[in-house]
C-alpha cells in the first residue's frame, strides 16, 4: 500500500473497514428488535449506529 499525504488512511485502506457489512436490529431489554440497528467498524475501533 503506498501512502498519500493527501488521503486519509481510511481513504486508502484496503477491505471492508466492518466486521459485518449489514447492520443488526438493537435487541432491547425486553428481547424485541428496535428500529435502530447497529454495527462494528473494526477499522475506528467503535460500534456505529443507525436509526
Amino acid at each position: 500500500m503506498d501512502i498519500n499525504p493527501n488521503k486519509s488512511l481510511i481513504e486508502i485502506a484496503d477491505g471492508s473497514q466492518y466486521f459485518d457489512e449489514e447492520f443488526k436490529p438493537v435487541i432491547g431489554a425486553d428481547s424485541t428488535e428496535t428500529e435502530v440497528k447497529t454495527g462494528y467498524n473494526v477499522f475506528l475501533d467503535g460500534m456505529e449506529v443507525k436509526s
